[in-house]
């Protein structure tokens, strides 16, 4: 037996076992306070960065020992499946926001109500009382979790009117930009919308006589070598407004326009040497690494590729400003969320302890503290404001309310490699941007 459930268990007898429990505690009480453990998989953040949700909850439910274990993303999806193969995988794990509907017959449904045994402690500190209560709390409704968090929290945990994850975080995606670089090029304010990127692009591009990229504007053109370049053009699809899968199809209101083929263009054209935006190529770097060398001046990123640039660029001189859009009109604003949810597994032995966990962990001061600590923008709705105050997140926080999730297939993985070729087969010429967005339609359609 562990040292540590030893304790709990001694713990929990003395408290049962006095004469102030044995006239306190009711029976059915005492019959839900065995000793269990559950266990809890991600794929970020280290154990110290939840270690205060973790006590802070065994602090109340002491019969409760939670194990957290960081499994490299790289290994996690083969890890969660050969785990339950083998009926060794967590209680409670990690999904992106757009594994959601792939791993739904994965996710054990939540109880309407969680009653598990907490620990009371009342009375001043010199005669102080301690018993053992059934603390009985409602879950959230799928109308609770539209009222509380940011919309794409409701979008992608909310299936068919019932809740299948909780977030303690959420993310969208902003422009980081290099200010000595936009000084040297003369522009004062980084681009707010496209068409000024664009002219942004050219002033900050610059090609030797041998016509290589010797400074890039920006990383954005190819697939492969630019982070997150799905996120990147399904934004543009998104504030161009085309739905999926039909990406290939013409405008609802125009028949002879067709904004996802448009969209597409307007993304591969900055890897085009025949245009007048031409900044990048397959030969560059990676976008997030050219940005931290200073070979390129913008960088399309997310809040938690902060704490990597700081890292490795300590004194890179950069900024962040809200993503770029279609036009000022903030009317027609549109964000893209990427983030990750907590759910609970179907075989675990403890649903009801663990979605009591996870209702504890992402609510209240609870999960504000561990916003602070990991510098993550916020998923709830009343701290959305508050951090907006932060320079480091405002960017992001400020795009929460607008942002959507595009997809709500089944395998956004196999998504992401359907872009990159459509994206590849039209900046190599191997095909039409109409003929890759066609092909890509009826892959994508696959999906869903």
């Amino acid at each position: 037996m562990k040292p540590k459930l030893t304790i709990i268990i001694l713990l929990l007898a003395a408290l049962i076992t006095s004469a102030f429990s044995c006239r306190c505690t009711p029976p059915e009480v005492t019959e839900k306070i065995e000793p269990l453990e559950l266990t809890w998989w991600r794929a970020w953040d280290s154990s110290d960065d939840v270690a205060d949700i973790i006590n802070a909850y065994q602090q109340l439910h002491p019969h409760i020992t939670i194990t957290y274990k960081k499994l490299r993303y790289e290994e996690y999806e083969n890890a969660l499946l050969n785990g339950w193969a083998r009926d060794q995988g967590p209680d409670i794990f990690s999904l992106t926001n757009t594994w959601i509907r792939k791993y739904q017959d994965q996710i054990s449904l939540p109880p309407e109500k969680t009653g598990i045994p907490r620990i009371i402690v009342s009375g001043p500190s010199f005669r102080q009382t301690t018993k053992i209560v059934i603390q009985t709390l409602n879950f959230p409704t799928a109308q609770d979790i539209k009222k509380d968090f940011v919309s794409p929290v409701y979008d992608d945990a909310v299936v068919d009117g019932q809740v299948l994850a909780l977030p303690l975080a959420a993310d969208t995606m902003a422009l980081y930009y290099n200010r000595d670089l936009l000084d040297k090029a003369n522009i004062p304010n980084p681009p707010a919308t496209w068409l000024e990127f664009k002219d942004a692009v050219e002033k900050l591009t610059l090609i030797d006589n041998e016509l290589q990229i010797v400074q890039s504007g920006a990383g954005i053109g190819t697939a492969k070598n630019v982070t997150r370049s799905t996120d990147i053009l399904s934004l543009l699809m998104l504030q161009n407004n085309v739905s999926l899968p039909d990406i290939d199809k013409p405008s609802k209101t125009e028949s002879n326009y067709y904004p996802g083929i448009e969209a597409l263009e307007f993304y591969t054209d900055f890897a085009d040497p025949n245009k007048e935006i031409y900044t990048w190529n397959g030969g560059q770097p990676n976008s997030l690494d050219a940005f931290i060398s200073g070979r390129s001046a913008m960088f399309f990123g997310y809040a938690y590729h902060l704490p990597t640039i700081k890292a490795r660029a300590p004194k890179l001189n950069f900024e962040i400003s809200p993503m770029v859009q279609i036009s000022r009109n903030q009317n027609v604003v549109a964000n893209t969320a990427n983030y990750w949810v907590e759910s609970v597994s179907k075989k675990s032995e403890h649903p009801e302890e663990a979605w009591d966990f996870l209702l504890f962990a992402t609510t209240g001061e609870v999960v504000k503290d561990y916003l602070e600590k990991t510098k993550k923008p916020t998923a709830l709705r009343s701290l959305v404001n508050e951090q907006k105050k932060d320079p480091d997140l405002s960017a992001f926080t400020s795009q929460l309310l607008t942002a959507k999730s595009w997809y709500q297939g089944k395998d956004f993985n196999k998504v992401e490699d359907i872009f990159a070729e459509m994206i590849d087969s039209v900046v190599t010429g191997q095909n039409t941007s109409q003929k890759a967005a066609q092909t890509a339609t009826q892959k994508i359609k696959q999906t869903y």
